[in-house]
């Protein structure tokens, strides 16, 4: 059992199922042969033989040896409510991989918002692995990796991974091409430096413009023509 429910896909749970194969399901365990996918694609996949309202953590990649494993091998779970959180972790601990390695790795539930965090401590094998979440049809879904593809995702160390739920945070940042930059004047002259401002931002926004300096600074837009103070709107890049 959950100890507070927790909101998945839109639909409230108060227990939740951990299987042997890295995926942790919010329906009846028992009635998948889920040890590996058997969909194309994995996730979103409605195969009936395959779970669905699940969190797949290093799905196809575990595999469970009762009388071989390491001695402190287990899952453990955890409701951390310190510092504000109101998170349910749980934890795949030493847990051997198709090579007989371990590997260590956590799913936190986020009880208050919904958002779902997965995070590598130890990762050592990860062909065949699948990642993602998946709602309780699978008709929807978001597939991170699969059999290491795409190549940008593939699983390391130290590795945490969100899916948040709702609209995504508002990031308001821009980026200056060259980050710094000198020249040598003399006196009396003029030094030019051409910047590129470009927005990292997640939504259109203009930019004030101001040069802080001991010596008379002025900002003219690219044709050198036009004395600026701002400028935007910018899309994100």
């Amino acid at each position: 059992p959950l100890p507070e429910p927790f909101t998945y896909y839109n639909v409230t749970y108060d227990h939740l199922w951990v299987n042997d194969h890295g995926a942790i399901l919010f329906g009846d365990d028992n009635i998948y042969n889920d040890s590996s996918p058997s969909g194309i694609p994995p996730i979103p996949n409605s195969t009936l033989s395959d779970p669905n309202a699940a969190i797949y953590l290093a799905w196809g990649n575990l595999f469970w040896h009762p009388t071989a494993q390491h001695p402190d091998s287990a899952v453990y779970t955890y409701h951390d409510t310190s510092s504000g959180r109101n998170w349910f972790v749980v934890q795949y601990h030493l847990y051997e991989n198709l090579l007989g390695e371990q590997d260590t790795f956590q799913a936190i539930l986020d009880l208050d918002s919904g958002d779902v965090t997965v995070q590598y401590q130890v990762i050592s094998y990860h062909n065949f692995t699948v990642v993602g979440i998946e709602n309780q049809t699978g008709l929807e879904g978001v597939l991170y990796i699969n059999d290491q593809q795409p190549p940008q995702n593939i699983l390391h160390n130290e590795l945490a991974v969100r899916f948040g739920v709702g609209d995504p945070d508002t990031v308001l940042e821009v980026a200056l091409d060259p980050a710094t930059a000198s020249q040598t004047g003399i006196p009396g002259g003029q030094v030019d430096y051409l910047l590129t401002l470009t927005s990292t931002s997640s939504i259109n926004d203009s930019y004030n413009l101001e040069a802080v300096s001991n010596w008379p600074t002025t900002i003219w837009d690219a044709t050198f023509t036009n004395q600026i103070s701002q400028i935007g709107p910018l899309s994100p890049c």
